[in-house]
């Protein structure tokens, strides 16, 4: 099945009731078998001149026809928050295909830019695909290719989960796949919970899987050990030692988020990024009695500490209330969605701020030295007046 963008001369691909624009690039973690392409709503249907993204592949023999038709039907009936609509599903010819339409947002990949996420942003991620997959799961349907390409990103943050097809299409078993089970092909809540914590495992290390691997082997280099323990159980080779399901998976990981103080630490870079730093003070002393240890901790103290106000009493109580550590080197921390700052000596910093605390000192010019003899004859002729005065008065009244 060849489809390519059709010249402008020539009459469009038209499947169900849409027409193709252009193919897209294949990706990796594309479905592998699936053709994906733009589409627009042909004029006479429901969806005149709505974009679309279409999936499409092979149909399998006629007698499956009869359960993909019903499986398109609760693709298209079926609602939540968190999953992108599908238009239209079904089979024509020795086609099947779903057209969903195109999310307002961005693609999850563009998103991240291959760059690690923190783990507080990839929990809330994973809670979203999670409450998105727990809908479909309830509907007697699966997903069955969780990856970054399927996930967007809308204008308020949440996490939308796309590419909904009928069924899965039949490929190669032993065909190299980088989002390859472990069991191999199939589809369900475990398969579904592998390919969710494959993803988390991308979004928080910044690294592309290579494949089926076992879990323990996987390189989580910085990544908090009890993150670490929740991601490879998601990730287990036996679907059974997995979690009983995608909700559990995500409960536990970002309970385990909470107990690294990731969310605090997140919350601390928001603040700041709002100018918020009575927040900012609230959840770095959280912070500091739940993960002492964070690696971020002496970076947000300076950061705290560098853009306080210049009043005199609220930088003392920056100081008196986020003492500084003495293991802090440089600062350049990078606040989610800003460049990096310049690197600044940390004892610049602190001096900068003595500083300010220092009440400043008005110089004064040196007091001139008094001649002797003009104090001497003021005081002088000031007794002789005084002197002339009373005799005068005396005078006066006798």
């Amino acid at each position: 099945m060849a489809i390519n963008a059709p010249a402008t001369s020539e009459r469009p691909i038209t499947i169900g009731s849409f027409a193709l624009l252009r193919r897209l690039p294949a990706s990796p973690a594309e479905r592998p078998g699936i053709i994906v392409a733009e589409a627009a709503g042909r004029p006479e249907t429901p969806f005149a001149e709505r974009s679309a993204i279409l999936r499409c592949f092979p149909a399998p023999p006629a007698g499956e026809a009869d359960p993909l038709q019903e499986a398109a039907r609760k693709l298209i009936s079926i609602s939540h928050p968190h999953l992108v609509p599908v238009l239209e599903a079904g089979v024509q010819g020795t086609v099947v295909y779903a057209a969903e339409a195109r999310p307002d947002g961005v693609a999850l990949t563009e998103y991240a830019r291959g760059n690690a996420l923190p783990p507080a942003t990839v929990a809330r991620i994973v809670a979203d695909l999670a409450a998105a997959l727990t809908h479909l799961h309830s509907s007697g349907l699966s997903h069955g290719r969780v990856t970054p390409a399927s996930i967007w990103i809308d204008g308020s943050g949440r996490a939308l989960l796309s590419g909904l097809v009928p069924a899965v299409p039949q490929v190669d078993p032993n065909a190299a796949d980088p989002w390859g089970l472990p069991e191999g092909i199939g589809v369900g809540l475990a398969a579904d919970q592998y390919h969710l914590a494959l993803t988390a495992t991308q979004l928080i290390t910044g690294r592309e899987p290579t494949g089926p691997a076992d879990p323990n082997r996987v390189v989580m280099d910085g990544v908090a050990e009890r993150i670490a323990v929740i991601l490879r159980r998601g990730l287990a080779i036996r679907p059974d030692s997995r979690f009983p399901s995608v909700a559990d998976f995500s409960r536990e990981l970002s309970a385990a988020v909470a107990q690294t103080g990731e969310d605090l630490i997140a919350a601390v870079w928001e603040a700041l990024a709002r100018e918020d730093r009575a927040m900012a003070n609230l959840m770095i002393g959280l912070a500091e009695r739940c993960a002492p240890d964070h690696k971020d901790l002496p970076l947000l103290r300076l950061r705290l500490q560098a853009g306080a106000p210049p009043g005199i009493e609220s930088l003392a109580q920056a100081l008196g209330n986020i003492a500084p550590s003495p293991a802090e080197g440089v600062t350049g921390a990078t606040v989610p969605g800003q460049a990096p700052a310049a690197a600044t000596p940390a004892g610049a910093d602190q001096a900068a701020i003595a500083a300010l605390l220092t009440p400043p000192v008005v110089p004064t010019s040196p007091a001139k030295r008094s001649n002797p003899w003009i104090t001497f004859a003021a005081g002088f002729f000031g007794c002789i007046a005084l002197l002339v005065l009373l005799i005068a008065l005396s005078l006066a009244y006798s």
